[in-house]
């Protein structure tokens, strides 16, 4: 894992330009989530990534996995199926030789959700 220092890390996202999120609706979320300490810091990021005829909202990326993000404002039913169909698109039609994490950034969410039985990742901002 790559050493990042934190504060350097939120100022640098404080001055980043919003030209790379412009399409993505949730921007303020995902901001939230990409400061958050626990995250993967070595994942090279792209937005709004087409596949098939739906849109993952983010994709990270690294040497060793892939990672598909689902920005809401509230995780809920429609997230977790959102986010296991673009998994399967995903798989699909781009077939990366390295596994494939689920994840859903929001800030509220379903308690009643299981989550971790779909193998999808639930992240609060």
């Amino acid at each position: 894992m790559v050493e990042v220092n934190y504060q350097e890390y939120k100022a640098w996202l404080d001055k980043m330009p919003d030209n790379d999120l412009n399409r993505l609706k949730e921007k303020d979320v995902w901001k939230r989530y990409l400061v958050l300490p626990r995250r993967p810091m070595d994942l090279d990021y792209r937005y709004e990534v087409t596949v098939g005829s739906k849109r993952i909202d983010v994709v990270g990326e690294n040497k060793n996995k892939v990672e598909l993000f689902e920005i809401k404002r509230r995780a809920d039913r429609v997230a977790l199926g959102q986010i296991l169909e673009y998994g399967s698109l995903y798989r699909k039609e781009v077939n990366p030789p390295k596994p494939i994490y689920l994840n859903v950034v929001a800030e509220s969410s379903d308690k009643d959700i299981p989550w971790k039985k779909y193998s999808v990742r639930k992240f609060s901002v």
